[in-house]
């Protein structure tokens, strides 16, 4: 019986370090993605918002929005300039067409 108990309990120590051990490994790994995630996201959303297709569909939107600017009146035209505004903020001016950044410019 000794020697039984003996083999068992090597046999939980084993494990028990096995576990130890991935938990370490784990642990690490974590605390590494919790100080590296928030760069590599900024970083992923800045490639992004210079992308071709980012920008190609905010110019699309705010195109939308200046005919709908054009077309409104009263407070709904106050809205859309406002909109325009705020969507006109999040893309680079040089990446609008000269049309587009003039009647932004107009707006402010």
């Amino acid at each position: 019986m000794g020697r039984n108990l003996k083999l068992a309990l090597w046999a939980l120590g084993g494990l028990a370090a096995i576990w130890l051990a991935a938990n370490l490994l784990f642990g690490a790994n974590l605390l590494s993605y919790r100080f590296w995630a928030p760069q590599v996201r900024d970083a992923q959303r800045e490639v992004f918002e210079r992308s071709q297709s980012y920008v190609q569909g905010k110019i699309s939107h705010l195109t939308r929005l200046q005919l709908a600017h054009e077309g409104a009146q009263g407070p709904q035209r106050e809205a859309f300039r406002r909109e325009i505004l705020v969507e006109a903020s999040t893309v680079h001016p040089d990446d609008l067409p000269a049309a587009l950044r003039d009647y932004i410019a107009q707006l402010r």
